[in-house]
């Protein structure tokens, strides 16, 4: 196509370039990520810039922005100091709190306790998790990516999580490790102030697929 609006990303300001990145790469899963505050309280907060690796580590990652203060947001900073937290990937029934958890509180101020939800120990990490959830990942830090502005400033982190324990709904997942798509009906991120979930799913076999794990 001709006719495609051409530009620069260094013509538009960190917030148009943020909404356009935001809101062209999606959907976008939701981590929704307890960890330990300094207190030993639950801080609990959800982020979508959310992925994995294809590495022999099973790892995932996050990237958080700072504050509008300049300095890490909470997760950031008890992830960097606990070397631990659970991730856990939420479905539509949990969208009104997951919403709710997003809002910036005091540093120290339980978003569990504020939202009255029940925790459950975690099997190998001592961070708990959501009662309620039906995936769980259990991780552990494995390196940090600091992301620095124009100035030199850190303004975002990349977290790489490995993976160390998974506690997931057996209808979920199968004996062979394969995923139930719609049972999962992940809640997506999309731009905005906007959500949604999986509708229509098409399947097809890439042209190697013999080759392709089993």
């Amino acid at each position: 196509m001709n006719n495609l609006h051409s530009f620069t990303s260094d013509q538009l300001s960190t917030s148009d370039n943020y909404k356009l990145l935001s809101g062209l790469i999606i959907p976008r899963t939701i981590a929704w990520v307890s960890t330990l505050n300094e207190d030993g309280s639950v801080n609990l907060a959800p982020f979508s810039f959310f992925s994995s690796v294809p590495s022999s580590r099973p790892l995932i990652t996050l990237g958080i922005g700072n504050k509008e203060t300049g300095v890490p947001k909470d997760t950031v900073r008890n992830l960097l100091r606990e070397k631990e937290g659970v991730v856990h990937i939420p479905n539509k029934d949990d969208l009104v709190t997951l919403n709710a958890t997003s809002a910036t509180i005091p540093y120290g101020q339980s978003e569990v306790t504020e939202q009255e939800l029940n925790l459950v120990p975690s099997n190998v990490i001592k961070t708990p998790a959501l009662a309620t959830s039906r995936v769980r990942l259990e991780t552990k830090l494995y390196k940090e990516v600091v992301v620095n502005d124009h100035t030199g400033k850190q303004d975002a982190s990349v977290l790489l999580l490995e993976v160390v324990n998974y506690s997931i709904d057996p209808k979920i997942v199968d004996g062979r490790y394969y995923t139930n798509i719609t049972q999962l009906d992940p809640l997506i991120r999309l731009s905005g102030p906007n959500y949604g979930h999986l509708y229509d799913i098409y399947s097809y076999d890439r042209p190697d697929h013999e080759s392709q794990p089993s």
